[in-house]
């Protein structure tokens, strides 16, 4: 998506938040979407790539779609969908540099099947440097 048409999405969003909340036409973007909570189209897709690139990355090194992201590749400006996320993820993945990404419940008890099945998606992040956790998903 160029620039010019994520500019007109914002557009449209914003106007759309306004006539839903009944504010003046000429109020500021920012302030709207600061009341109502609704993240800016950017970074909400900004967000949604940061979150499937480290769902991928957490994948076995033999898995299908991690080996797809590494053999990525781009011509000129034609991208293919992994080497979008692996782009828009750049920022991520050099914040993540020395840190470890591990499922949370990996052990072959019964209680760890369970939350494994039931909370399967949480991620967490263990900064190798210093020992802490960060629940990410």
């Amino acid at each position: 998506m160029s620039s010019g048409d994520l500019g007109k999405l914002e557009k449209v969003q914003a106007q759309c938040i306004r006539h839903v909340i009944g504010a003046k036409a000429h109020s500021s973007t920012v302030a709207i979407e600061v009341i109502t909570g609704i993240v800016p189209v950017r970074i909400r897709i900004r967000e949604l790539c940061c979150k499937e690139f480290l769902r991928i990355k957490v994948k076995d090194q033999n898995h299908i779609l991690r080996q797809l992201l590494q053999d990525t590749f781009r011509i000129r400006l034609r991208f293919c969908p992994l080497e979008y996320l692996r782009i828009m993820s750049k920022q991520l993945k050099r914040a993540l540099d020395g840190c470890v990404l591990e499922r949370e419940f990996s052990g072959s008890s019964r209680v760890a099947r369970f939350l494994a099945a039931k909370y399967g998606r949480l991620l967490y992040i263990r900064d190798v440097r210093q020992g802490q956790y960060l629940r990410l998903l």
